[in-house]
């Protein structure tokens, strides 16, 4: 499915009026086959976990997520307040992280997401000390549910393992 442009900005418009926090969100960039009832999606991975100039993980977060979210992994849930905290540290950690999607796949109301996040840590990473000279590059899985133009919970990998490897070379 591609999006025109005169269809996004619409979606856009009609968001930033139903949704006031997304006022302080840059409008995201169409994606590939994610239709525009999704646009939460777009601008929790080119917003919130990319770093951007003129926002913060916060305010995404709060113009994407609904009450209620969960951010789910086998080592258990986090709400939006945990994330937000989580995603702020990062940004100071990784300046220069980046959150790329490679694929989306859209079933109903669940979006799985694969995507590449990169960086280059300054700062105490997962116990080892970097100076942001070692960048990381990993694969990451998430699948999102959503409802009424919010995220409601996600479901997420990433491969942290081999981002210590590329970072301890």
């Amino acid at each position: 499915m591609t999006l025109s442009l005169h269809s996004i900005a619409l979606f856009a418009s009609l968001a930033f009026s139903a949704f006031p926090a997304l006022a302080k969100v840059p409008a995201p960039r169409p994606i590939e086959g994610l239709p525009e009832e999704f646009a939460a999606i777009a601008s929790f991975y080119q917003s919130a976990l990319t770093v951007t100039g003129g926002t913060t993980p916060t305010e995404v977060l709060d113009a994407t997520l609904a009450d209620g979210f969960q951010s789910l992994n086998i080592e258990g849930a986090e709400d939006a307040t945990a994330l937000a905290g989580q995603l702020e540290h990062f940004w100071k950690l990784i300046p220069d992280m980046r959150w790329d999607i490679q694929e989306v796949l859209v079933d109903g109301n669940r979006v799985m997401v694969r995507s590449i996040a990169s960086g280059s840590p300054k700062g105490d990473f997962f116990g080892m000390t970097l100076d942001g000279s070692k960048a990381f590059r990993i694969d990451t899985i998430d699948i999102h549910t959503i409802e009424d133009g919010r995220i409601t919970q996600v479901y997420h990998l990433e491969g942290w393992a081999t981002a210590l490897g590329q970072l301890n070379d």
